[in-house]
């Protein structure tokens, strides 16, 4: 009898190794699975770097390149702005010279030449108008 509950017990452990045998053989091709999976994400992820890399500095480049140019854009529109501040200025200075110039006129007294001229000048006119 004890020697079939060995044999029985020797029959079960060889069940559970082929058991055991067909579980890390499933466990093995899932890691060579994973690893393969790993190394096509990898490849994909170094492809994308590799070629992605040289545009992505390219473009940086250009878009620093157009910030320059932007800047010193800004700073001649600057410079443009304070010439005309400076030339309105300017003018402004010129028509205030003007209009305290016009105020300065004596308009009372001009009209009164002008009509005091137009007197002198009327008997004048008929003097010479009658040769």
């Amino acid at each position: 009898m004890e020697g079939s509950k060995i044999e029985e017990l020797v029959e079960q452990l060889k069940i559970e190794n082929e058991i055991e045998k067909n579980y890390l053989k499933k466990q093995l091709n899932m890691m060579k699975f994973m690893m393969v999976s790993m190394a096509g994400i990898f490849l994909v992820l170094f492809l994308a770097v590799v070629i992605l890399l040289p545009k992505v500095i390219e473009t940086l480049t250009s878009a620093n390149n157009a910030i320059s140019q932007i800047s010193s854009t800004m700073e001649e529109i600057d410079g443009i702005f304070d010439s005309v501040s400076s030339l309105v200025e300017e003018s402004e200075q010129g028509i205030s010279m003007a209009i305290d110039s016009m105020n300065s006129i004596d308009f009372e007294g001009l009209n009164q030449s002008i009509t005091d001229l137009g007197n002198v000048v009327s008997p004048l006119a008929k003097f010479f108008s009658k040769f």
